[in-house]
């Protein structure tokens, strides 16, 4: 069996936590000597195997069979059992005298100087029956003389004695892919950590997810490349789910590596998203209210930052209709800090009818939608107050034209009055109790008034949906009334 002399080689071996009294082995081996018997021993293999190249060393299996293992460039391995023993072979050229010794005491030679004539001749093999103790890496050097011809690298590794973790491939964890700002042309970073990755300290068994490549659920093309982005960019809060497929992985201590089960799995992960901030683009107004006023009726809504343009839209009998534009700094428009109001001259003569408003922004190009559920409102007519009487003590006849519209049961008048003092008018109340509706002159007393005080005097109409709940009419031009009785 030739050798090659040149090349370090490796001996992996596997096993249990042993303790042994420390030995250093050293001996003269001399060509030629006496074959002595070989030692027969139980040496309770579990498994060895070689590797393609071109051979550096032998092992022997045990002590009847003496197939041989040929180790190439990434060395030979033997797994055995706790306290196992094990052949190395040194080829000895003829007429060569060397020596051999091993530096520690993780392997302790407990047979030596066995060696014979090689089949081809001309060469001797020597067997060194080794023990494995500890863990560590051993060198058995072959000395010519003063001159190393061959180091034999042994690595030893102690088994855990724990059970192997088996990762559950549930436990991946997936992060970066929260509230993304998808800005045309912006890639954002996709972080998994499969289940087991976080092992830094595996034993025989252990298992562990490796993440292969992902898709939207969605989808159908696989991707490599962890990151998650559109050319165009996505503007809107959204959720995506996404598939994330991974490779099951096995620990070898015998190796050292993590090797493929063949087993790939996926979970579901969700990509959440943002709008983001475009400078050509404005939210949708948010309505308050639509109103009757002198001049029309009026429409209020908040304002939108950046927005340069409001169009306004109404709704008659079902049929949405574009009504005008209007800029954004308007001196027609009335403001009132976040709030703008716009009135609609066109139908301040159509009264009886019911509308519905609803308000769009525009800014550059964009333009944003309206809300069709809009603000209801019906153009009704204001009555008119005709007259104030104080004929009795404390108390005011109030006197007003009854206006068309209102003489269903679910219209109402709401007569009001306030305190005129030093030029300055107090709080309005309203007056409870009002006489029937009517196309006609309606009257009715108002009590507990202050002698000697002035009151100032309003009215409105209103009507009730009950579906959009209660709308007024615009308040009647004030009249006045001293009370001197």
């Amino acid at each position: 069996m030739k050798l090659k002399r040149t090349a370090s080689f490796l001996i992996t071996i596997l096993l249990g936590a042993c303790m042994a009294p420390y030995a250093v082995y050293s001996e003269e081996l001399s060509a030629g000597d006496e074959l002595e018997e070989f030692w027969a021993a139980d040496y309770d293999i579990l498994s060895a195997g070689d590797a393609e190249g071109e051979s550096q060393g032998t092992l022997l299996t045990d002590s009847s069979d003496t197939s041989d293992y040929w180790a190439g460039s990434d060395g030979p391995y033997i797994q055995a059992k706790e306290n196992s023993l094990f052949h190395v072979s040194v080829v000895i050229p003829e007429n060569r005298e060397l020596s051999v010794y091993i530096d520690d005491g993780n392997i302790v030679v407990v047979k030596g100087k066995e060696h014979y004539e090689s089949d081809t001749g001309g060469e001797y093999v020597t067997k060194l029956t080794l023990k494995a103790l500890k863990a560590g890496t051993t060198f058995l050097h072959v000395y010519d003389g003063k001159n190393e011809v061959w180091t034999y690298e042994i690595s030893v590794a102690v088994p855990s004695e724990r059970e192997p973790r088996i990762a559950n491939i549930n436990d991946t964890t997936v992060s970066g892919i929260s509230d993304l700002v998808l800005k045309p042309g912006t890639y954002y970073p996709i972080t998994v950590h499969g289940a087991g990755t976080e092992n830094h300290d595996p034993v025989e068994g252990d298992t562990r997810w490796v993440p292969l490549y992902w898709k939207e659920e969605s989808g159908t093309d696989l991707r490599i490349n962890w990151r998650f982005g559109t050319v165009d960019g996505l503007n809107e809060e959204s959720r995506i789910p996404i598939l994330i497929y991974l490779q099951e992985q096995q620990y070898d201590e015998v190796t050292g590596d993590w090797e493929a089960t063949g087993s790939v799995g996926n979970i579901t992960a969700v990509v959440t998203t943002s709008a983001w901030y475009d400078p050509y683009k404005v939210d949708q107004p948010t309505l308050i209210a639509a109103y009757n006023g002198a001049k029309g009726i009026g429409i209020k809504f908040y304002k939108e930052e950046g927005a340069l343009e409001y169009l306004i839209y109404r709704k008659y009998s079902g049929v949405w209709s574009y009504v005008c534009s209007v800029k954004a700094n308007d001196p027609g428009l009335q403001f009132s800090g976040e709030t703008i109001m716009y009135t609609d001259t066109s139908v301040a003569a159509e009264y009886g009818k019911g509308y519905i408003y609803s308000v769009a922004a525009k800014r550059e190009e964009y333009i944003t939608t309206y809300d069709t559920k809009g603000a209801a409102i019906y153009r009704l007519t204001p009555p008119a107050l005709t007259k104030i009487t104080n004929s009795e003590a404390g108390t005011a006849v109030v006197a007003w034209n009854g206006v068309f519209g209102n003489t269903e049961t679910n219209g109402a008048y709401d007569l009001q009055y306030a305190e005129y003092k030093d030029g300055k008018t107090g709080e309005f109340r309203s007056v409870t109790a009002l006489p029937g509706y009517g196309y006609q002159t309606l009257s009715t007393a108002v009590s507990g008034l202050t002698k000697g005080s002035r009151y100032v005097f309003r009215i409105r109409c209103s009507k009730t949906n009950k579906d959009r709940g209660t709308y007024y009419s615009e308040y009647s031009r004030w009249l006045s009334v001293t009370i001197n009785k």
